[in-house]
């Protein structure tokens, strides 16, 4: 069935197939999760970490499990984010199920595929909004992976004794960073002074990563929380109840909330313990489902027609998994694209793994394809290998492509794409090969390749292999290597275009006993013959398997002074031309180093 055909009329089918597509992706997202640093770092302090368990055995007291909350997590159909997030408590009740209990969960924007899902999970639905204000009778964890602030604000107001908030361990932001970057509006008031008093009596594990750039929409400054206030500390006069201060609170919440009402309250409710619940509309408003997919879809098609730059594309569409619509049909690309749809799978048994690319113009037309076989156990790594073949083609213009949509069924390598969540090694060698490769063609400066070569190594294909160069550039391997005994230093280079053909070599000896002076002076020949056009190079992409030279050349660390002086020399010849610095292994540059340690000296043009 068309999944965009009578869909009004076939609600029931929407909602069941898109549940079962859901499921399949977040166990796609658990293994992901469970392989990733984040997590890993939360595992070693539920297992290892004394303090933590210290404080989570007086939480527990005579009770065996503690009950999870979660919070603000969102919709699963509409967010991978949300999936990420859910995916890690799921993981947590698996794996630590000795204290982890039943799992409840309230979002006002889940969608009744969610629901399914979650029953599917047996993960408790809760049919009321309850504002985060549950006042806690038993041990619960509280899971608010990126809440407003205000709610937090509302569960500390909603556990204020010591009766209850002793009873309660949060998984969320870090208190001192909301404390640092929580606004002035008078909603979030009362969550920053609730928040100050009791954060004497918290204790933070704060959750680290070395990968915190990835988890920034995730999980902003992430950590466990725990609190312990004695029995005599009078928790309403911490907080002023009464008096002058609180009056202004209450006044400056009055007058938000009342600005609030005229826009976006929907309804009221009294709870068993008379808390007032309000439900607010959530950004795009309290649609129903249906309209949800139309306005994804509207927004999707506005930001695809917009001047956004590729790491624009990849936050939106990393956190956003899209309508239904685009998801489940071949629609051809917006005005201007070209559509990639690639397919990667790892080879199984005596079969060999196998990649494949279609392109598409954005009037349906198919403008070429392609398939391979690789070596790979990995449908994430052949499906890179599709896409790695599909740019190379874009690079030659075939088709030409200044604007590509890339499209594959396979969640995992579209999300590592879009840069989250944290790939495994293997992966993340291919994805800075693509990175790499993207970048080669970009109009990127001297400067800002020294910046990009600088800071990652790069991948090991590239390192351990002599590859062409990309489409315009010429290569010019070097070595050098320093005076030895009676030996004289020598250096050599090579110079290879982008279809592998030699252009050209040289060698020569110098009297300097750095290894790093011979191959700067390497550089320095081979800079002088392509000013002069021998070869003609607008783009050099320069290759060492000197670590060191290549780290100078690209800004850091800091020379010594003789180093210094020879970079001062050819300064005026890096002037003249675009130039990458990229460091390589022995095998990668053997060219040059055979040709400097042969005997007799070459001076080849």
């Amino acid at each position: 069935m068309n999944c965009d055909e009578n869909m009004e009329s076939n609600v029931y089918f929407h909602i069941q197939d898109e549940a079962e597509r859901l499921l399949k992706e977040i166990e796609l997202m658990k293994k992901n999760v469970e392989n990733s640093e984040l997590y890993a770092g939360m595992r070693f302090d539920l297992e290892h970490n004394e303090t933590f368990q210290q404080c989570l055995f007086r939480l527990l007291g005579s009770h065996s499990h503690v009950q999870v909350v979660i919070y603000a997590l969102g919709s699963m159909e509409y967010s991978f984010h949300s999936q990420f997030q859910l995916a890690v408590v799921l993981l947590l009740k698996q794996d630590i199920s000795n204290w982890i209990g039943n799992i409840q969960v309230y979002d006002p924007l889940m969608s009744p595929a969610d629901m399914l899902v979650f029953r599917k999970l047996d993960v408790e639905m809760l049919t009321i909004d309850e504002n985060c204000k549950r006042q806690v009778r038993r041990p619960t964890m509280f899971y608010m992976p990126l809440p407003s602030y205000w709610l937090i604000g509302n569960l500390l107001g909603a556990n204020w004794s010591s009766s209850c908030i002793n009873q309660i361990f949060l998984l969320t932001n870090s208190f001192r960073y909301l404390l640092t970057n929580i606004s002035s509006c008078n909603q979030n008031g009362e969550t920053s002074h609730r928040v100050e008093r009791i954060l004497p009596f918290t204790t933070e594990f704060d959750i680290k990563t070395s990968h915190e750039e990835i988890y920034t929409n995730v999980f902003s400054r992430f950590s466990w929380r725990f609190f312990d206030v004695g029995p005599n500390v009078n928790m309403e006069t911490s907080l002023p109840g009464t008096g002058s201060l609180s009056i202004l609170i209450q006044l400056g919440e009055f007058i938000g909330w009342s600005m609030t009402l005229a826009l976006n309250i929907i309804y009221f409710v009294v709870t068993d313990s008379v808390t007032k619940i309000t439900k607010y509309e959530r950004s795009g408003g309290d649609r129903h489902w249906l309209d949800w997919q139309r306005y994804l879809e509207e927004v999707f098609l506005e930001i695809m027609q917009s001047d956004m730059s590729s790491e624009g594309f990849a936050q939106f569409l990393g956190e956003n998994r899209g309508p239904r619509h685009l998801r489940c049909n071949s629609v051809p690309p917006p005005l201007g694209w070209i559509k990639l749809n690639i397919y990667g799978i790892g080879t199984e048994g005596d079969q060999p793994g196998r990649f494949s690319g279609v392109f598409q113009d954005d009037t349906g037309i198919c403008l070429g394809k392609y398939s391979g076989t690789i070596d790979a156990n990995d449908n994430v790594i052949a499906g890179l290998e599709a896409l790695r073949n599909g740019l190379v083609r874009c690079v030659e213009g075939k088709p030409k492509a200044q604007k590509l949509m890339v499209e594959s069924d396979n969640v995992i390598l579209i999300q590592y794409l879009n840069g989250q969540p944290e790939p495994n090694e293997l992966t993340m060698c291919r994805y800075f090969e693509e990175a790499f490769l993207e970048d080669m063609q970009s109009d990127m400066s001297s400067e800002g390749f020294a910046q990009s070569l600088g800071t990652y190594r790069g991948p090991r294909r590239l390192r351990c292999n002599s590859v062409p160069p990309p489409l315009g550039w010429i290569k010019l391997n070097i070595y050098g290597i320093g005076t030895e005994g009676d030996q004289p230093g020598r250096f050599s280079g090579v110079f290879q275009d982008d279809t592998g053909m030699c252009l050209g070599s040289y060698s020569d000896t110098i009297d300097a006993k750095d290894n790093v002076i011979a191959g700067l002076e390497a550089l320095r020949n081979g800079l002088v013959r392509c000013v002069e056009g021998k070869p003609k190079a607008q783009k050099l992409m320069v290759e060492s398997d000197n670590v060191i030279l290549i780290q100078y050349l690209n800004g850091h660390p800091e020379p010594n002074e003789l180093t210094m002086c020879k970079l001062k020399e050819i300064s005026d010849l890096l002037k003249r031309i675009t130039c990458a610095f990229y460091h390589v292994y022995e095998e990668a540059n053997e060219a040059a180093r055979d040709l400097a340690l042969r005997d007799e000296r070459h001076n080849q043009e």
